[in-house]
């Protein structure tokens, strides 16, 4: 009897392969040993560098909202967008944990521009492509990257962990 075909079997075909898995695996764990080392950098003199955190959280914000809308237009892809919205939110979620921790706060009152508000509601903007996603999702590592180099201590850590999971997201979940 001879084996089950392409056609019959009930599992789609893999995208991903071994080593891919193996990149991404790498890739995480260097970014987790570089956020250990970076947060023990710190002088214990942090300056409140806030307003660079914000920008990056609406960035978050923004690519999470975009996958989640590319979801309608690549529903091939959702496991995969559904992945990065919720990454990206996870990432938005921790930024917004770190600039309130900057600005003093309690954590019960929004620091201006964490509202989660980017712009344009989701529900009247356009769906993005998955293209356009990838495009995000770079924008969005280069300038966690920048900021991670010139930042230091637990900022550092977080914003090289936020970039190496964008550049993972883009290579790895949307080739």
């Amino acid at each position: 009897m001879p084996g089950p075909t392409a056609a019959t079997s009930p599992c789609p075909p893999h995208r991903i392969s071994r080593r891919s898995v193996l990149r991404l695996t790498a890739v995480v764990a260097l970014a987790g040993a570089a956020t250990s080392a970076l947060a023990g950098c710190s002088s214990g003199e942090e300056l409140p560098d806030v307003d660079l955190l914000v920008a990056q959280a609406e960035f978050a914000r923004r690519d999470a909202a975009a996958a989640t809308a590319a979801i309608a237009v690549a529903p091939e892809a959702a496991a995969a967008l559904t992945t990065v919205a919720t990454q990206r939110t996870e990432h938005a979620a921790a930024l917004d944990d770190e600039i309130d921790r900057a600005a003093g706060g309690s954590g019960e009152e929004p620091i201006p521009g964490t509202d989660g508000d980017t712009g344009t509601p989701p529900s009247e903007a356009e769906p993005a492509t998955v293209d356009e996603v990838r495009a995000l999702l770079e924008q969005s590592h280069r300038a966690a990257s920048d900021l991670a180099v010139e930042l230091s201590g637990h900022r550092a850590g977080l914003l090289a962990s936020i970039a190496a999971s964008c550049h993972i997201q883009r290579v790895v979940l949307l080739p």
